[in-house]
């Protein structure tokens, strides 16, 4: 990718979007109706999908949120949205599973993560929830993620990157911290406000989070199973932690018209 389309790119749900056109570098999410796809805006390329083929160059200097026709004869059309962390977690390609809106919303809002906020997370996975976590902390804030795999640790950052989030407000690491030799010092500088952990073993950790986070700084983990729950909740305890609180979230969508909720949870 062009050095200079990268540098162009501002910060995912920048105020800046709604107030300026597309540029070429941009970083859109096409909605065709039925899916969502994210669109880095290359001049002199064509975009490709169900409803038809798109140039690049016809949505240079259009408004974000408009609605643009295809060029050959399926005479489709799609809307070109402005990036938001919930667009983008749905539109990204999934390589792992993903934290969705109502996961996230209870997350930061539980962590009391905002602008200036110190955060540490583990499980970068497909980067859904670091880019709502870096969000929602910026301009002054910084994010500091952890992910095992390599190959997913290194396709996340270059997204971030592309995303136009640098490493002065977020730093990603390969790493396990599961290992008995892993240790959160140095690449954590500053004691954080909060953690938020997507681990399969999360217990393990919880000692090291502890000697993380600043007094009063609030840990979160995800976790699928009642089991995983009940030995991060000992080891909490364990670790002097107070006020374990459990949440299970669902949300449900109602088709609109009819009012009736939809088969799904």
């Amino acid at each position: 990718r062009p050095a200079a389309i990268v540098l162009d790119v501002v910060r995912m749900n920048d105020a800046a979007l709604l107030g300026r056109p597309i540029r070429a570098g941009d970083l859109v999410v096409i909605d065709d109706g039925d899916k969502l796809a994210p669109l880095y805006v290359r001049p002199g390329t064509l975009y490709n999908n169900r409803a038809g083929c798109f140039r690049h160059d016809a949505l240079i200097g259009r408004p974000f949120g408009h609605r643009a026709a295809s060029v050959d004869k399926r005479g489709g059309y799609v809307h070109v949205l402005a990036p938001t962390p919930e667009l983008w977690s749905l539109s990204l390609s999934h390589r792992t599973q993903i934290l969705y809106a109502a996961d996230v919303a209870t997350i930061v809002a539980r962590l009391g993560i905002g602008p200036g906020s110190r955060v540490v997370e583990a499980g970068t996975g497909s980067g859904a929830l670091s880019t709502s976590l870096v969000t929602a902390l910026s301009p002054h804030g910084h994010l500091t993620t952890f992910e095992f795999n390599e190959q997913r640790c290194a396709y996340a950052e270059r997204e971030f990157r592309a995303n136009g989030f640098g490493a002065d407000i977020l730093s990603c690491h390969h790493a396990d911290v599961c290992e008995a030799s892993f240790a959160f010092a140095p690449l954590v500088a500053h004691l954080a406000d909060a953690a938020i952990f997507d681990l399969p073993s999360p217990w393990l950790v919880v000692p090291k989070a502890a000697a993380m986070l600043k007094c009063g700084g609030r840990f979160c983990t995800f976790s699928p199973c009642i089991e995983q729950v009940n030995r991060t909740a000992a080891a909490l305890a364990a670790s002097r932690f107070s006020g374990t609180r459990v949440f299970e979230v669902l949300i449900r969508s109602h088709d609109v018209g009819s009012c009736r909720p939809t088969d799904e949870a």
